[in-house]
């Protein structure tokens, strides 16, 4: 709770995003594979790397609510007391993200489908 109240998610928020070349990027910070397989390792790294990208592209506040609700592992009562927002307001933005997130990876996958057939 201390953490949270001296803007600790936040902070790690900005970190997870900032496009400063000094600082780890998004997908340097997610989670390592869990797999020891060289196969298994270069697809997760690859999927991480696709996640960080499409993440990057949420606006601020869908992106925020999301990452503190999975990275961060806070429910959504403690979402909305973070950014001084309604409990709706962060199920609405977590939503929208879902979808946003959900939309772009089967465009995505479609192009590359059509890059590999074609």
């Amino acid at each position: 709770i201390n953490y949270r109240k001296r803007g600790g998610v936040l902070n790690r928020l900005k970190q997870l995003m900032s496009l400063d070349t000094d600082e780890l990027s998004l997908s340097e910070q997610l989670p390592a594979p869990e797999s020891t397989q060289p196969d298994s390792q270069y697809e997760s790294s690859r999927a991480q790397l696709r996640l960080a990208e499409l993440m990057a592209d949420l606006p601020d506040r869908q992106r925020e609510a999301f990452l503190l609700h999975k990275l961060e592992g806070l429910s959504y009562k403690e979402i909305a007391e973070e950014l001084g927002l309604s409990l709706p307001a962060v199920e609405s933005l977590i939503h929208r993200a879902k979808i946003r997130l959900q939309e772009k990876l089967v465009k995505k996958t479609r192009r590359l489908r059509k890059k590999a057939g074609g």
